[in-house]
Parts: C-alpha cells; structure tokens; sequence
C-alpha cells in the first residue's frame, strides 16, 4: 500500500489505557522544553560551578606544582651526583667557600647581572659563569665540580637549571661548598610551600638539599627565636615553630582565623577591637643587641587608635621600657619606637590598604631603625631609644599592645618572624621571594 493512500484507523477509548498521554500544549506550543528562565537558571548554574572548580583545580598553581616539582627532582639527581664524585674523586672538588655559586648566566665568569655581592654577609660573594658553559658538567658549568672526571662519566648528562632562572624572583639554583655542600632553590607553589617535608628547617619556601643545610648565608635560620606561620587555622594556640616554644594564645575580641591570605590559608584577622595574642616571649636579652621583626600583612586600616601594633613588647604606654612595631595613619607608613626614644616613621605609602605586604623591620645594635617593605628598603634609615632600655618582662605580643587590648591590629597578619640579629639585604630577599 502506498504511503498516500494509507488511511489510520480511528483509536477506540480503550486503546489508550496505559499509553502514554500526550503533551499538554499551550498556546499551540510544548511545555516538555525547557522555558528561558529555566535555561538561564542552568547556565548560571554551570557557570558557578566551572568557577568553583578552577578555584578548586587552580590550573595557575598546578603549573607552579609542575615546576616546584622540577626543582626537587632537579636538586635530588644534584645531589646524588655529586655524592658519588665525593665518593670517587674526593681529592677533585674545586671552587671556594665563600663563594655562591648561582645557575644564573653572566656575560663573563664572576659577574652575577642583579645579585650585588654587597648584600651578601662580609667576604660572600656571588658566582655565576658564562652562558655558553652554564650546564657543562666538566667543572666549568655553574657547580664546579668536574662530573665527567668519574671513570665511567657523569652520572648526569647535564647541569639543571630553574625552570625560571630568575635574578628578579629569586628563583634560580644554589651551590655552596666547604668540606661538604647545600643545594639551594626557592618553591613558588602554595603546596610546596606549605609542606615542611619538603622545605627547609624553619624555612618554609626554601629547598635545601646537601651534607650540611647551614652553608648558605642567605638561607640561614641562625638568630630564628620565635616563628609563627599561622597554619593552625583553629583554636586560641599560636605554635612557635622556631623550636623555641614561645607559644602564643589568642585571647578577647572577635577576630578569627581566615583563608584570606597572599598564598595560601594561613593568617589571623584581627577585629580592630581588642583581639591580641600574647606569646610567653618575655626575655629582653635577645633584643639587646640588634634584632629583626617580619611579618606579612594586609591592613584594612591604620589601626585601632591609629596604631594597630604588629608586634609590641611594652607595658602599654610610651614611656616604658620596651618597643613597638605598629601601622600609622599617617600615610600608611609604619612605626618603630623603642622606649622613651624618638619613633622612626618607613617610608610614606610603605604599605598598602586591603592588600598584602611584606614588611621587615631590622634594628642595629646602636638602635638604627632600616624598614623593608616586599624587599626593598622603604625611607631612610634612624635611630631611636637605646636597645639597652628594653628591660620590660612584659610578653611580646602580636596584633595589640602587651600591656593593654586597645591598640588592636585592623586586619590580616600572618608569617610573624622574630631574629636576634640583623638580618642582611640578601636574607631579607629571600624571605620575602620564598614566602610571596
């Protein structure tokens, strides 16, 4: 039968008892189709969730994983080279103590293009060698030390460099000797950082791999009294960990911990409103002879009172016996007053509002005040009261003055690093290119 001539019967009731019913319709249109809102609905949908899942995933900081990852297999294969030619050839190990020797590539042999030998401590110098011979494994790459001297060759084929290779970042590969060796590299990803397996003893963000990790100057925890990274995240304990166990407590106001950091979730907020966090530090002998505070910040104001302190080790006024270190409304610079002296004032705009920043503050032994803000220095350096007051018992406290709750903090601190000594200008780089 042809299709045109093809008559359909006509359905008796019965027939459609368990059929299934046929769409309504509106208007003459199906409403088993999705309606606009309803789309709309959907895509809005998807987009948050595509956009919870990069913040999740965080591609940018996979790629930064696959680099870090890199510098660790880079230095372990390094490292094992070179403890073979100590094996084989240990009379053969050439080079100089003082000596850092960089995989950045210079012009000629010696010169280093941005890393000035004037930061590094006396009698350090940087080292780096010519392009053309960087990798070399002969001894006259960037590790001088002749690889392919071993009888049956260099067990590697050549030397590694950092994925970025950077004088700016500070992201390049390290060799220091001295009847042994440390291989140095700085992380750049959240995960590696905040791995203390993989990282450097109270030195979060720096790879050190070798026979003796306190080679190099410029990543040296000597002088590290008390060390706060904030990784808690919960609780009222702050955890020391210099080793020293000055344990802080948090105590009053209604600040809290938050993810709200420049990296990765490790920072307090405190409320501008009485939250401090007292430490059991009390000791005033470790500050009489020079010392350093670090700490990474983000202010939403200048503080309660206009002097949100950072880290106070006073009796709560001004004319006691101890120091203060505080952000100041005038304009946004920050604040170091040791007892009853003259106060000395960074560099204006030091710092930034709702935002992050490094700041570093080293005082010398004749109580010269230098401020550091991400690295460089901020102002011109001046002196205030004599270290030789700082006699309070008073504990060091962040976020709020010792001796009182209203000089609280406005804000986020976080990576609070208390020295002994004044650290030099390479030091503080590499502390604030390891923790960025």
């Amino acid at each position: 039968m042809s299709r045109s001539s093809f008559i359909p019967l006509e359905k008796s009731p019965d027939d459609t008892v368990g059929a299934e019913a046929p769409p309504a319709v509106a208007g003459g249109r199906s409403l088993t189709g999705f309606t606009l809102i309803e789309l709309l609905v959907v895509i809005a949908i998807l987009a948050i969730l595509s956009v919870a899942a990069v913040l999740v995933i965080n591609p940018l900081d996979l790629i930064r994983q696959s680099r870090d990852s890199s510098r660790l297999a880079d230095l372990n294969a390094l490292n094992k080279a070179l403890a073979l030619f100590d094996v084989t050839n240990p009379n053969d190990f050439t080079g100089t103590s003082t000596h850092i020797y960089t995989s950045l590539p210079a012009q000629t042999a010696g010169e280093c293009p941005g890393m000035p030998s004037s930061t590094l401590p006396s009698g350090y110098m940087y080292y780096c060698v010519a392009s053309s011979t960087l990798s070399k494994t002969d001894g006259t790459g960037w590790i001088p030390a002749n690889l392919a001297s071993i009888s049956y060759g260099s067990p590697i084929g050549k030397l590694p460099i950092d994925p970025e290779n950077s004088s700016t970042t500070g992201r390049f590969y390290t060799y220091i000797m001295g009847g042994s060796w440390e291989l140095n590299a700085l992380y750049e990803s959240s995960r590696y950082k905040g791995d203390n397996a993989k990282s450097k003893a109270n030195q979060p963000g720096i790879l050190s791999i070798g026979t003796n990790q306190s080679l190099n100057p410029v990543y040296s925890a000597n002088g590290l009294i008390a060390f706060y990274d904030f990784a808690e995240q919960t609780g009222t304990t702050l955890n020391d960990k210099s080793g020293n166990s000055y344990t802080g407590t948090i105590t009053a106001g209604t600040g809290d911990w938050t993810t709200d950091q420049k990296d990765n979730a490790r920072a307090y907020s405190f409320d501008g409103a009485n939250t401090t966090i007292p430490t059991t530090l009390t000791a005033t002998s470790s500050f009489q002879n020079g010392f350093t505070i670090s700490a990474w910040v983000k202010a939403d104001s200048a503080g309660e009172g206009s002097a949100g302190r950072i880290v106070d080790k006073s009796s709560g006024d001004n004319s006691d016996s101890g120091f203060r270190f505080l952000t100041s409304s005038s304009l946004n610079r920050l604040y170091l007053q040791i007892n009853t002296g003259t106060g000395i004032y960074s560099g204006e705009n030091a710092y930034s509002i709702n935002a992050w920043s490094h700041v570093l503050v080293i005082v010398s032994s004749n109580a010269t005040v230098t401020y550091y803000i991400n690295g460089v220095q901020s102002g011109t350096p001046g002196t205030t009261g004599a270290l030789s007051g700082i006699t309070t018992a008073n504990a060091l406290t962040i976020g709020n003055r010792s001796g009182a709750t209203d000089r609280t903090f406005n804000g986020n601190i976080s990576d609070v690093r208390i020295y002994n000594r004044v650290l030099g200008t390479a030091e503080i780089k590499a502390i604030y290119n390891a923790t960025r």
